[in-house]
């Protein structure tokens, strides 16, 4: 499965950049402080630090077929 993949090659292209995987880590990310959108659990949750990881992510993402779902910093006003 590609998304089980995309972990190593998000630290090899983006030495230093935080990828989270485990279930306690990825938590937090589910969803912000509003109840009207449905929340689901992501896989993998990448933190980078500028536009060119930014722009690494959607790269290997794009190419392994991953759906990306960004989120700024879970102000709760989505909706």
């Amino acid at each position: 499965m590609p998304v089980r993949t995309l972990p190593r090659r998000l630290a090899a292209a983006c030495p230093g950049m935080s990828v989270l995987t485990e279930s306690a880590d990825v938590e937090p990310y589910r969803r912000d402080a509003t109840a009207y959108a449905p929340a689901g659990t992501p896989a993998v949750v990448a933190l980078p630090r500028s536009t060119a990881e930014v722009s690494a992510v959607v790269r290997l993402a794009a190419e392994l077929s991953v759906p990306i779902v960004p989120r700024g910093a879970g102000t709760g006003l989505s909706g």
